[in-house]
């Protein structure tokens, strides 16, 4: 490694240098980084140090990039995993194991190479124009931004929402170390306020193939649709039909043969459609079901009051024994249709893996959030060398176990009574505790003030996920929220640390 330093210091180093008296290049600077990346900088304070230490920001960002390995591997081969079972293909966790890897690579590097190309574009633009060194930040943020992105968005919007996450999430507030955001979560913000189809719903987070046909349009002419092929099981042999946009299976002919279970009841249908749909999605459609259910309680509570103060009266003229027979031939269905909804519902959660199944994350999710073991394992890293930061993990994990617990105590549906352990284990939870939340620039710097940080990210994440059935994932916005929240929790700390001590000074004065 000596000798490749000293050819590089002696023969390739002075090529870029700038000429006496000049600004270094963007050249120059593209070259120092990759410099400093393999070798200890040659930057020395000059007026005086604070603290001495033989690590740097590059190793730093290195470090936490190694810690996302088994993330990023796990979700390579399960986007390959989730593909052949939306096939009816290698339906085994370790069938297939090659053509499942290969194709995970195939569908996630791209997601990189735009990722790194686009961010890191941005920033030698900067540096260029400022006349300073390359920032590392973007050596992590480039590699979450894939992480947090379902496998099937399309990649000119991810390198949209990178440079927009880049130029406005960092730069304008001054670069690496000055951002209030984080950067990744800023870039999932973009596409997801932007573009919410592609990065929510339930056609997203496999990769099926596509085949358009011409099927009837609501004026009775043909049209031409995009349609998915998807596994389905049908009187227990394994099949391949093709998904419509809006919800319907149809087969080769264009012939309906069943529904997806997120848009009609399909409790007693012979045709079970593979759908892609994740855990919080199946999860949050109950507490829609629930809504339905309420109303149609408030319905038949209402018709009870008409229908005992009409039974009260003995005799009814022709017109009033007509709303009789009306009202209770209406809480019936209703009551019908009740029981259609919770059995609706009992079917929805059963889709929803168990604790177990989540924690190892064999599911359909975002690229790297579905593990929940390899987030802890990265988590375990970080803590062990020192840069992770135990005390917002530890919080953030309490605080959404809390939040569970109290919505468990409300009782308000399926999704509110699901086990809190369970709730942490799904969507994007563990992620976001382990390397959203723990971000060093955004998060709060004081250890009391991590500790609440960290809580009010677990506390918003639960809440935001089960109470807004429509947003089945409250992770990213919570992390937001608390990192908007992070400077004022540290000024609030530290005033009170500073009253604390003017205190004990006038004590010890009188």
């Amino acid at each position: 490694m000596k000798g490749l330093h000293n050819f590089l210091e002696k023969k390739v180093k002075p090529k870029f240098a700038p000429k006496e008296g000049k600004k270094p290049g963007m050249a120059y600077w593209v070259y120092d980084s990759l410099e400093t990346f393999l070798f200890t900088p040659g930057h020395v304070t000059k007026k005086g140090t604070h603290i001495k230490d033989g690590i740097d920001l590059k190793r730093t960002m290195f470090m936490v990039i190694l810690a996302l390995v088994p993330c990023l591997l796990f979700g390579i081969y399960n986007t390959g995993h989730q593909y052949y079972l939306g096939q009816g293909l290698h339906t085994g966790v370790m069938d297939g194991f090659g053509d499942k890897l290969a194709f995970g690579l195939m569908k996630v590097l791209p997601f990189i190479v735009v990722s790194y190309g686009v961010g890191l574009g941005v920033e030698f633009i900067f540096c260029w124009k400022k006349g300073h060194e390359i920032h590392e930040g973007f050596l992590v943020s480039g590699m979450l931004i894939p992480l947090v992105m379902p496998m099937d968005t399309p990649l000119w919007m991810v390198a949209v929402a990178t440079a927009f996450a880049v130029l406005i999430g960092k730069e304008v507030f001054g670069g690496t170390g000055m951002n209030i955001l984080n950067v990744a979560l800023v870039a999932r913000a973009v596409i997801f306020f932007a573009h919410p189809t592609a990065i929510s719903g339930n056609t997203v987070w496999i990769h099926a193939d596509t085949e358009t046909i011409k099927v009837a349009g609501e004026d009775g002419k043909e049209v031409e649709e995009e349609l998915k092929l998807v596994a389905h099981v049908e009187n227990g042999e394994v099949g391949v039909e093709k998904l419509w946009k809006n919800g319907i299976i149809v087969n080769v002919d264009g012939e309906k043969v069943g529904e997806i279970v997120d848009y009609e009841l399909t409790a007693d249908s012979e045709v079970n459609a593979f759908t892609g749909e994740t855990a919080l999605g199946y999860a949050a459609s109950t507490a829609k079901y629930q809504k339905s259910i309420n109303a149609n309680l408030e319905t038949i509570e209402s018709n009870k009051e008409v229908i005992a103060e009409l039974e009260a009266k003995g005799s009814l003229t022709e017109k009033e024994q007509k709303i009789l027979t009306f009202v209770k031939d209406q809480n019936e269905k209703s009551l019908a249709k009740n029981k259609d909804l919770e059995k609706a519902q009992e079917v929805q959660m059963s889709r929803v893996p168990e604790t177990e199944e989540a924690f190892v994350g064999f599911i359909p999710g975002s690229i790297g959030e579905t593990s929940a073991l390899c987030c802890i394992l990265g988590g375990l890293f970080l803590i062990f060398v020192g840069i992770g930061s135990w005390e917002i993990m530890l919080s953030m994990i309490f605080g959404g176990l809390a939040m569970g617990y109290m919505l468990n105590a409300m009782d308000l549906n399926p999704f509110t009574d699901m086990d809190p352990v369970r709730q942490i284990m799904l969507g994007g939870f563990m992620f976001g505790a382990v390397f959203m939340a723990t971000d060093p620039v955004t998060a709060a710097q004081t250890r009391t003030g991590k500790f609440i940080y960290g809580a009010i990210a677990g506390l918003l994440a639960i809440l935001i996920r089960v109470v807004n059935p429509a947003y089945p994932e409250g992770v990213m916005l919570a992390i937001l929220f608390a990192n908007v929240c992070a400077p004022l929790i540290d000024h609030m700390v530290v005033s009170q640390n500073i009253k604390r001590r003017l205190k004990r000074t006038k004590v010890k004065a009188a």
